[in-house]
């Protein structure tokens, strides 16, 4: 049952990723980014890579860029496997039955197509390139970030959330770091939007919008860089000239995201869970997260990603592996330059890092549910 419950609580998580897409499928090519004093090793006997700083990304028009293929088949691929332990990620609450297990918990892409991991245990961020070697960790305690509790990467940097709300001073921060691990600027989020008032995570917009995701992301607010300043609501999320504004479902009714005057909805077996919102790029087509909820006796919940394009049609849709995840991840999908979609999967043993495979089609994973598809409703 625990871990039932633990799945929907991974289901209904928010992510977004403000990583600029580009218009075809590429091999990523790893390419190591500048490090600086801030990014150490991860042992003595490891030293990180010093090689160029990450180009900048231009977005630009794009089709789907991943493949699209035909069932049946496998729903994803391993493409980083990260050890734990001293040369790896920590986890906390391994065979304390009275604790929770917690371990990263958040994935970004540069935009070099290496992975950032948010070591939560470790207090790191820990980056690798595609091969899964290592290229250097930043040390978040010698910046003075206490706890990360949400990561978000955009073509010009890293966003981090802080919020040591446990340890002596508490602080409610975002912090902007450089791709090489410096930090570049620090907000202070105010009273009114703290945990307690339902902060859950944060966003980037694609013109540098820091956004405090509430809820879950049911409530957003764009907060104002100037110090002292109140957030200000926004009722979607801005990218490229369009606003991506969620609907929970209510009774009788669907989940739905609203592209200016256009709703895309998708219905669910029990009205339980909805639509979240991952990537927009700038020719109009997106990236949404489904979570469709069941609570037969036994709850189960199916997560999947679905590309719908620039006319409005869905072009792909990837499941997402819940049932293998050791713990929970609230940040657990990210988008790479090239379109692909990656997700943070932890075992036992080792953190993986997963390409998913998109379909035209897929099943239900839940006996008698409802196909997973978003379609558009102009009315």
């Amino acid at each position: 049952m625990l871990r039932n419950i633990c799945r929907v609580i991974l289901a209904l998580t928010v992510t977004l990723s403000a990583i600029s897409c580009q218009s075809a499928q590429v091999n990523i090519t790893p390419v190591s980014t500048l490090t600086s004093t801030m990014a150490i090793p991860m042992s003595p006997e490891t030293t990180a890579i010093s090689t160029r700083i990450a180009p900048i990304i231009t977005p630009s028009a794009v089709s789907p860029p991943m493949q699209i293929r035909q069932q049946p088949g496998p729903f994803y691929e391993v493409a980083v496997t990260v050890p734990l332990g001293q040369n790896g990620v920590s986890y906390r609450g391994v065979g304390n039955p009275n604790m929770e297990i917690t371990g990263p918990n958040a994935l970004a892409i540069l935009p070099d197509g290496s992975f950032v991991v948010a070591d939560l245990i470790g207090n790191r961020l820990l980056q690798y390139d595609i091969n899964s070697h290592f290229l250097k960790a930043v040390d978040l305690s010698a910046l003075d970030i206490m706890n990360i509790s949400d990561l978000r990467a955009t073509d010009v940097g890293l966003f981090v959330l802080e919020i040591s709300f446990n340890v002596d001073p508490r602080r409610y921060k975002i912090h902007q770091l450089f791709f090489s691990g410096d930090l570049k600027a620090s907000f202070d989020i105010p009273e009114g939007f703290h945990l307690e008032n339902g902060l859950s995570g944060i966003a980037i917009g694609s013109q540098g919008q820091i956004i405090l995701e509430m809820e879950g992301g049911s409530r957003l607010y764009q907060l104002d860089e100037q110090s002292g300043s109140k957030p200000h609501y926004i009722a979607g999320y801005p990218f490229y000239g369009r606003n991506y504004e969620l609907h929970s479902p209510v009774i009788g009714q669907s989940a739905a995201i609203k592209v200016g005057d256009i709703n895309f909805t998708t219905k669910l077996s029990k009205q339980l869970g909805g639509l979240t919102f991952l990537q927009a790029c700038p020719d109009g087509s997106f990236y949404a997260i489904r979570s469709d909820v069941v609570n037969d006796q036994v709850i189960q919940t199916d997560q999947t990603v679905h590309y719908v394009s620039g006319d409005g049609v869905q072009r792909g849709v990837a499941r997402v592996p819940l049932a293998e995840y050791y713990y929970p991840v609230r940040r657990n999908l990210a988008v790479s330059p090239g379109g692909d979609v990656f997700a943070l999967l932890p075992r036992p043993d080792s953190i993986k890092i997963i390409r998913l495979y998109f379909y035209k089609s897929i099943e239900p994973l839940i006996p008698g549910g409802v196909e997973p598809q978003i379609k558009m409703n102009p009315g």
